[in-house]
């Protein structure tokens, strides 16, 4: 049965949980920001996009169509007046630039009215991991975090992924019961009259309906119930858990938890699944989730919709491309795979910027040549006028001459007509390929100056003069280059009630210009040394430490820091964020616990607009709740906020920082890291940022010991 749905309102709105006021704080609000911290923290959910009244949609269990449709956001429209047609199957790349509403787009598919027909699966690595289904993470009656409401630190990685599947199937039962209840409720009567016989006729179809989808839902359920366990087990191998399987939830790394979702997602068969910027994995897991996702199309005929700035993944798995340009406010569809998309779409823009070129070309010459023939034909009368004797026939001339002036400007004036209809429909065409321009990053507000005394020739891509420009970064010289600023010899870690050593006899050294690459497989202690450098933990013990005094004194972006800005801070707007957050920086304070107390800081609106300016956040980005902005976006501000902290700091440390950032934004952000008069230490697995960042040393990290390469 096609189930059609037409001309029905599909508005969804965000539900907004009660506010609750804090204790008594310690200290006074600024007078800048008398603000009731209560407002300032938002439950652990982000905004839902919204369809507009127009929108139709069928679902007939091989294709799902979606007319005629608008969705907005936040009052704006992402795309207007789109048709889109999802296949079972086929695995769909959805491409465009950061902020253009891709995720949006996405998690609004299971708004849509046939929802209930179908089930989604959507995975966002930068909300979900770390998140268990319904898990709270504020509690605003005694303004404290819970970090245990629903148990996580008692449940294991395997309990973790059942206890996914254990929710789809109670989601399973409860519309069993819906269904079920309806069917005792369709009764087919006995009379024969002709409308009875029409609606017996309906009432028969209800139940057939109704008894085809029962009998689905309850095969699924059955095989959620006995083959989950198995089927987790295998997955649990293939990707190597080991004795992960058995560790807390909350003890792994985030690598090893975005494997965790993965595995429940898949478990639970969905009919689409939406995966949201695979983050985290390494090489081994990414080759794994590339087999997953194709079986999973293929052999279980999922609608499959992959979200990600990895071309080499798009390139492998996309057979479908759906493109939103924010410029245009276009959603569109093509055939081909991602590599072909490119090229057709490069081609098309291109050529609808050499038509629109033609066509301007064409209508100035048009406009000239009329302007022209009128000029002529004026002179043409006057000549006549002047040779013509006294006794000749005056009529006759101007009788010719305008005749011969009316033929000439409706020529003209044609010409000139279809070349303004053919200019107004290049740009019709233009409108619909351009090209969306991305803002740049700027991590110092100086950045006029032209740097060409660096003499520093870091290795692997060359010497780059460090030119002032809109995408680079310029800060003040902070010392030699050759100056220690970390030093650690024979350091050990390991956590509170573990045996396991994360770190074993590990010797680092790192100086003021170092460009530093840190590669490692999943849970191998890449983020456990970069929170020890940064000083956010302490070695277990060591025979030398010379480490990092003070907050200002480095930048950090750890692999949290997305999911921290939503779950915390999700209600805040930016220009608030970075107010409260500038009173830490002032009173050298932790600036979590600073926001957490509801003090608000020195910086005023309009300097830190200003600040955010810089970091590409403007117009009404920056008084939007944080929860609204896409993870670009919040990439953008974590930065602009570890900035304003630290104005001049001697070291950087990117934790898997590209991860959900696309090809411009990425190339803007090493464009700033090679300019950065500091040290700069990156974590990452992205292919395209460790080929394209110069390094000075490579490090490697297995089983607790430390390789370096140079």
């Amino acid at each position: 049965k096609i189930i059609k749905i037409a001309t029905t309102t599909f508005m969804t709105s965000v539900s907004h949980q009660p506010q609750h006021q804090h204790h008594q704080q310690h200290t006074q609000p600024h007078p800048e920001s008398q603000l009731d911290p209560s407002t300032c923290f938002a439950e652990p959910e982000t905004a839902l996009a919204t369809w507009s009244s127009n929108t139709t949609c069928t679902y007939n269990k091989q294709v799902l169509s979606i007319d005629c449709a608008t969705l907005g956001f936040d009052g704006f429209d992402l795309f207007r007046d789109a048709h889109i047609a999802l296949e079972h199957g086929h695995i769909y790349g959805l491409v465009a630039p950061n902020g253009s509403g891709k995720t949006s787009f996405a998690r609004a598919l299971s708004q849509l009215p046939v929802a209930n027909h179908f089930r989604t699966e959507c995975l966002s690595s930068d909300l979900d991991v770390g998140m268990l289904p319904g898990e709270k993470v504020e509690d605003h009656r005694n303004n404290e975090f819970v970090q245990d409401q629903n148990g996580i630190s008692s449940v294991d990685a395997k309990q973790y992924c059942m206890r996914r599947v254990q929710d789809q199937i109670n989601s399973i039962q409860q519309r069993i019961d819906s269904l079920e209840e309806a069917l005792e409720n369709t009764d087919i009567g006995s009379s024969g009259s002709s409308d009875d016989q029409s609606d017996n006729h309906e009432s028969a179809n209800t139940i057939e309906s109704i008894s085809m989808e029962l009998g689905d839902l309850y095969d699924k359920m059955d095989a959620l119930s006995i083959q989950s366990e198995e089927r987790m087990d295998a997955m649990f191998h293939d990707l190597g858990f080991g004795a992960y399987a058995h560790t807390c939830y909350d003890k792994l790394s985030s690598g090893w938890k975005y494997k965790c979702q993965l595995i429940s997602a898949m478990l639970t068969s969905p009919d689409i699944f939406i995966i949201d910027e695979p983050s985290f994995l390494d090489t081994h897991a990414t080759r794994w989730l590339s087999s997953k996702l194709q079986n999973l199309a293929k052999s279980q005929n999922t609608i499959v919709i992959l979200i990600s700035h990895k071309q080499a993944l798009m390139d492998e798995l996309s057979d479908r491309i759906l493109f939103l340009n924010p410029a245009s406010k276009t959603l569109m569809s093509y055939s081909c795979s991602f590599f072909e998309f490119q090229k057709v779409h490069h081609e098309k823009t291109m050529h609808v910027h050499k038509s629109k070129e033609n066509a301007d070309k064409g209508h100035v010459q048009a406009k000239k040549s009329l302007d022209g023939l009128r000029k002529k034909l004026n002179k043409r009368e006057k000549n006549l006028k002047a040779t013509t004797s006294q006794n000749a026939d005056q009529r006759f001339i101007k009788g010719k001459n305008k005749e011969a002036k009316q033929r000439a400007d409706r020529s003209a004036a044609a010409k000139l007509k279809r070349m303004k209809k053919q200019v107004k429909e290049m740009e019709d065409e233009q409108e619909q390929w351009k090209q969306y321009k991305v803002l740049p990053m700027i991590f110092s507000p100086n950045h006029t100056r032209s740097d060409k005394t660096n003499n520093n020739n870091v290795g692997g891509k060359g010497k780059r003069d460090v030119m002032a420009n809109d995408d680079g970064l310029s800060l003040t010289n902070v010392g030699g280059n050759n100056d220690v600023i970390i030093d650690l010899q024979e350091a050990f870690f390991q956590y509170e009630g573990s045996d396991d050593q994360v770190l074993n006899d590990v010797d680092i050294q790192i100086s003021r210009m170092d460009r530093i690459l840190l590669k490692a497989g999943n849970g191998q202690g890449k983020s456990t040394l970069a929170k020890i450098i940064t000083g956010n933990l302490h070695p277990t013990r060591s025979s030398h430490e010379r480490l990092l005094s003070g907050r200002a004194s480095y930048v950090y972006f750890h692999q949290d820091a997305l999911s921290h800005l939503v779950h915390r801070f999700g209600s805040m707007d930016a220009v608030l964020f970075l107010q409260h957050s500038s009173r830490a920086m002032n009173e050298n304070a932790d600036a979590d616990a600073a926001l957490m107390n509801g003090k608000s800081g020195e910086v005023s609106a309009a300097d830190a607009r200003h600040h955010l300016g810089r970091f590409g956040l403007t117009g009404s980005l920056v008084t939007r709740p944080i929860r609204t902005l896409s993870a670009g976006q919040r990439v953008r501000l974590w930065l602009s906020r570890e900035f304003l902290i630290a104005p001049i700091p001697l070291l950087l440390v990117l934790d898997e920082v590209t991860e959900n950032l696309d090809r411009e934004t990425t190339d803007a952000l090493i464009a700033s890291i090679d300019g950065f008069e500091g040290a700069v230490l990156i974590i990452s697995h992205d292919e395209y940022l460790c080929d394209e960042i110069r390094t000075t040393q490579i490090w490697q990290m297995q089983n607790g010991r430390l390789h370096r390469s140079c």
